[in-house]
């Protein structure tokens, strides 16, 4: 299962909550994102609700990974390379 993590959903708790129910224990997940450091993500962020494009905001690392561990999942490893971040993790 791979989706971009804005995926144009306002909810990405709900997204992992769904994902949590439909993966088997042990399968993966991957999410790309695109990845902002934190100062630029700090500067665009207020602006992204604003975009067509429904996406609400750009993701640390970090904030994606305690999204998905409080949904039943273990952080396997991040992997960067320029602007974008996959993020791998795995069903409890």
């Amino acid at each position: 299962m791979m989706r971009d993590f804005n995926a144009r959903s306002r909810d990405v708790g709900a997204f992992a909550g769904e994902a949590a129910r439909v993966l088997k224990p042990g399968g993966s997940l991957y999410i790309a994102e695109i990845y902002l450091p934190s100062v630029l993500r700090i500067i665009v962020n207020p602006f992204v609700p604003l975009s067509q494009e429904g996406d609400v905001r750009f993701y640390s690392p970090g904030a994606i990974i305690r999204t998905f561990v409080n949904k039943g999942f273990e952080h396997i490893k991040t992997a960067k390379e320029g602007h974008i971040q996959i993020v791998q993790m795995k069903r409890l």
